[in-house]
């Protein structure tokens, strides 16, 4: 496996992004049109373990953080937003680690009539950085007959053991009135400039260009239930992913619990995800586990990934204007 790993870097592989199953939990990578949506400042963190019954685990950690501007002085006094996102992966014995800074920009329009009420434009800048342990790796040289000795030499000259590079996405996202009905949408293209990946050797091996395209409908039940069907799909290159599901809200009479959810999608061919929160004092805790159903499941035991997402909002109060502090004393004879 890792010979194998060594040669896609190497060669004329297709390297790939980090990933997560919480899709609605991750909305900054969706797409940078998502960048100062809904309240004053949000606050995320996901952590991802997966595939830990058939190697070393493969860890993956994000956090990120937007923040809303209203009526910037720009095409017409607009609300725009601007983001961050950094992220850590490390994969297989080798700890091939990928670490990254997003910087992301929105602007934003608002519409009164019509289908569409609300569209978001966003692009993203970021530098990553690749790198390999090849300490923790063994090669053919150092078999002596009956096991792998570590003491032994590795044989192997490498030309270096990281790299870097700048990336950049752009995405649309908006908010739609589709027969009385609220759809949110968007879409994103990221690695648009197809950064070169590689370790060594004279083959260039490019990072494919990744589309996001997701869309979602909160439907309100009752006073205190909503349901929120939803649609992901991925392609990166002749890579694709299609994620179908939703999650329930329930409200809930507590100061310190505001409502719980639960819910899950299927990724098609691959996997039954499986989520399940709470909100505690503005604090959203997500977690969610993925039950592996593909061919992978005789290696892993029908053993997936477990996943835990946090999101934080800061949202402003609506103003109360003076006048409707006024309290006016009835006058008695």
């Amino acid at each position: 496996m890792t010979v194998m790993l060594l040669g896609v870097l190497a060669g004329s592989g297709r390297a790939q992004d980090v990933h997560f199953s919480q899709n609605d939990a991750i909305p900054l990578f969706l797409s940078p049109s998502n960048a100062g949506e809904s309240c004053d400042y949000r606050f995320f963190m996901n952590h991802r373990n997966q595939w830990a019954s058939i190697t070393v685990p493969y860890v993956t950690f994000s956090a990120a953080a937007d923040k809303k501007f209203e009526n910037v002085q720009f095409l017409g006094g607009h609300d725009a937003g601007a983001g961050i996102i950094i992220s850590n992966d490390k994969a297989g014995d080798g700890e091939l680690t990928n670490t990254r800074i997003d910087l992301l920009g929105a602007y934003k329009f608002d519409f009164s009539n019509g289908v569409m009420k609300h569209l978001s434009l966003g692009m993203s800048v970021a530098y990553a950085r690749t790198t390999i342990d090849y300490s923790k790796l063994y090669f053919g040289s150092q078999f002596n007959g009956n096991y792998f000795d570590a003491a032994l030499p590795q044989g192997e000259n490498f030309e270096t053991s990281a790299f870097g590079f700048v990336d950049m996405a752009m995405g649309l996202s908006g908010v739609l009135n589709v027969a009385g009905y609220t759809v949110e949408t968007g879409f994103s293209v990221n690695h648009i400039t197809s950064p070169k990946q590689k370790f060594f050797g004279n083959d260039e091996t490019k990072l494919d260009a990744r589309i996001n395209y997701f869309v979602s409908s909160p439907v309100k039940l009752n006073a205190s239930n909503e349901i929120v069907p939803s649609f992901y799909w991925y392609q990166q290159g002749k890579l694709k992913e299609l994620d179908i599901g939703g999650v329930w809200t329930t409200t809930v009479n507590s100061m310190s619990i505001r409502h719980f959810f639960a819910g899950g999608w299927w990724r098609a061919g691959d996997a039954i995800i499986l989520k399940a929160g709470l909100n505690y004092n503005g604090v959203i805790l997500g977690f969610s586990y993925d039950i592996n159903l593909s061919k992978l499941r005789v290696a892993s035991g029908g053993k997936g990934g477990f996943e835990l997402s946090l999101i934080y909002k800061i949202c402003k109060l609506p103003t109360i204007s003076k006048k409707s502090l006024k309290h006016y004393c009835p006058e008695f004879m």
